[in-house]
């Protein structure tokens, strides 16, 4: 099975052990789209095809926080809309960070309209293949807050 972003607007470079930025870029705006913007009804179709595009190596994890994600959108009937706004893509790493807002609603009532980013991290065969290993969210630290020191 091929997955590719639904919209392919510029030429791809994907090969042994590399794909290009622009691939990259893409696909993870293609995973953040279908995790990050579900419904009840969606969500499990939505994991679905991520868990085809997960490495083996990342399938555990992923399904685990997959699976408890989409418990808690069909428990609460959450709604969830990921807007993309900033991409950072490390082409040496496989890693895209993307920045936007993520909007929720419980039983269509908007309860939170939050910036967040998101680190999407791929591996790629040297049969040319995608894998995902990792989708995160990024938690940035608080420059304000200091760790707090040992009282003597």
């Amino acid at each position: 099975e091929i997955v590719v972003p639904p919209e392919v607007r510029r030429p791809y470079e994907i090969g042994s052990n590399y794909a290009n930025s622009d691939y990259l870029l893409d696909m993870a705006g293609y995973v953040l789209d279908k995790v990050k913007t579900v419904t009840p009804e969606t969500v499990d179709y939505n994991n679905k095809v991520i868990l085809k595009m997960a490495h083996p190596d990342g399938y555990g994890a992923l399904k685990t926080m997959l699976d408890a994600a989409a418990l808690r959108v069909k428990q609460d009937r959450v709604t969830t809309v990921w807007i993309p706004r900033n991409e950072k893509v490390n082409e040496r790493a496989m890693t895209v960070e993307v920045s936007g807002q993520l909007k929720t609603c419980i039983t269509d009532k908007l309860t939170s309209q939050l910036d967040k980013a998101y680190l999407v991290q791929f591996s790629v065969t040297t049969s040319g293949r995608l894998y995902v290993l990792k989708v995160e969210e990024v938690v940035k630290r608080d420059s304000a807050a200091k760790p707090a020191a040992a009282q003597p």
